[in-house]
Formats: C-alpha cells, sequence, structure tokens
C-alpha cells in the first residue's frame, strides 16, 4: 500500500520544537520511501522519520534530509508489526518568511512479497528449464 502525504512546514520552526506529522501505515514491510524538496524549499526545510522512538531517516537521530527540487528514493526494509502504527515526521523551516510543503510517499508491502538476497538459484534453474524445454 503506498501511503502519500503533502506536509507544509510554518516558516521559523526549529529543530528544538519542530512539526510533528503522525503518518500512518498498516502492518507489512516499508519497502521504499519518497520524498521531494520542490524547487525554493532552497535547504531550507528539514526532515527525519522515527518508527516509535528509532530513527528510520536518516538513521543517525541527530541528522536529517533536506533539497531544493530534488526527489529523493531511498530503499529501506523495516517492519511494521502493529497495524496502524504511526510514523512520526519531524520537519522544520528555517526559512523565516515562507512556509514550504514537502510531500512524502512510503510504500508498504507484505512480506511475502521480499525475496531474500541469495534466493536466486532455484529461480535460474527454473527460468532455465523453461528454455531448454523449448528446443
Amino acid at each position: 500500500m503506498l501511503h502519500s502525504k503533502h506536509i507544509e512546514v510554518a516558516a521559523n520552526t526549529t529543530s528544538a520544537d519542530p512539526d510533528v506529522t503522525h503518518f500512518k501505515v498498516n502492518k507489512g514491510v516499508i519497502y521504499r520511501v519518497w520524498v521531494d524538496f520542490p524547487f525554493g524549499c532552497a535547504h531550507l526545510v528539514k526532515m527525519r522519520l522515527f518508527l516509535d522512538e528509532h530513527p528510520i531517516l536518516p538513521v543517525d537521530a541527530d541528522k536529517y534530509i533536506t533539497g531544493n527540487g530534488h526527489l529523493f528514493v531511498y530503499p529501506l526494509f523495516v517492519e511494521i508489526t502493529e497495524s496502524p502504527q504511526y510514523i512520526k515526521v519531524y520537519c522544520w523551516n528555517d526559512d523565516d518568511v515562507y512556509s514550504h510543503t514537502v510531500h512524502l510517499q512510503i510504500l508498504v508491502i507484505d512480506p511475502k512479497w521480499i525475496v531474500p538476497v541469495g534466493n536466486t538459484k532455484g529461480l535460474t534453474t527454473a527460468l532455465g528449464s523453461l528454455f531448454k524445454s523449448r528446443r
């Protein structure tokens, strides 16, 4: 399931007192996150994502994501064990005049769709047998 939010971040907010958005997600695995900072954000808007009290983007609790006219795509593997669960999105804006809107999308998929890394031998054998049988 793809979850999407447009988050308006008020002018003059600080990291000490950020805007907090609660982002409701369903049970599964966070597989991918898209964060879009439109042109005009000028690296003035910062964002952090936490699941419970654990940082998921970026993984260092004292770091943040920022941008200007850039779409960030983050492949993740974070398990959501309860439904619903809330991701806390902390944002602040160093711009003292204008508010800015950032766009956040989170893809949560069923764990059965995750293929373990290195689990390709059986797949390549099965695909190979398809081609051999057509000769």
